[in-house]
């Protein structure tokens, strides 16, 4: 797992997104898996604001993301990786779900560092959001 990986997921809380013009039904319907995904990025922002890197690796990345991180090592590199990053932070701009996931774009921060904006990409998994991956980009 790259560097640039874990810096992007150390920045985790989010506003909820609300959905403008539709019916209560279609609003319902609409928030859940947008409201699914902010609480996902919100147990993201959880597990590494309290370093709880074990429940991390097992329940918030996808299993492709754990592998990714290192397997059975994920959380021992997690907290190698993340040292002297402090008071991360990530606020959601966007999340677009699809059939096969979801897109949460937000702007990430750390003391000491700019706002940079990232994507990151969520699978559906054991019944609920995972990451599955990171990206730089524009939000």
């Amino acid at each position: 797992m790259r560097a640039t990986m874990v810096a992007a997921i150390l920045v985790a809380s989010c506003a909820l997104l609300v959905a403008c013009g539709t019916s209560n039904r279609e609003k319902q319907h609409a928030k859940k898996p947008a409201q699914s995904v902010a609480d996902a990025v919100a147990a993201l922002q959880h597990d590494l604001s309290t370093r709880d890197y074990k429940h991390l690796c097992a329940q918030v990345f996808s299993s492709q993301a754990r592998q990714q991180a290192g397997g059975a090592a994920c959380p021992t590199i997690l907290a190698r990786e993340s040292q002297g990053i402090r008071n991360p932070k990530i606020e959601i701009t966007k999340i677009d779900v699809n059939e096969q996931g979801a897109v949460a774009r937000v702007m990430t921060s750390a003391q000491g560092q700019a706002r940079v904006p990232e994507t990151i990409d969520l699978v559906r998994e054991n019944g609920g959001y995972r990451v599955s991956s990171l990206a730089a980009g524009s939000s």
